[in-house]
């Protein structure tokens, strides 16, 4: 993913991390000009229909929550290829 561009706007610059279910970049968007987190599911687990599911479902419920602790969801979808991802 590194050096790819989604949604014609965020840039994949750098891992950050990885776990079970997918993996952290840092990334850049390019329309504002500003660095952002993206958050990965890996490609295998998108075919499973419940996981999947639960990752959209954790977009949905953080883009609602507001506090100064908590990272803004800023966009979510999925690539032509199968990524998903969380904009943050």
């Amino acid at each position: 993913l590194l050096g790819r561009v989604l949604a014609d706007r965020y840039r994949v610059d750098k891992l950050l991390g990885r776990g079970g279910m997918g993996a952290v970049f840092r990334g850049h968007q390019l329309t504002l000009k500003r660095r952002v987190a993206i958050k990965v599911l890996h490609p295998e687990l998108t075919r499973d229909d419940q996981i999947a599911r639960r990752f959209e479902r954790e977009a949905r419920s953080t883009a609602l929550l507001e506090h100064p602790n908590i990272v803004q969801v800023l966009e979510s979808g999925a690539t032509d290829d199968g990524f998903r991802y969380i904009v943050m």
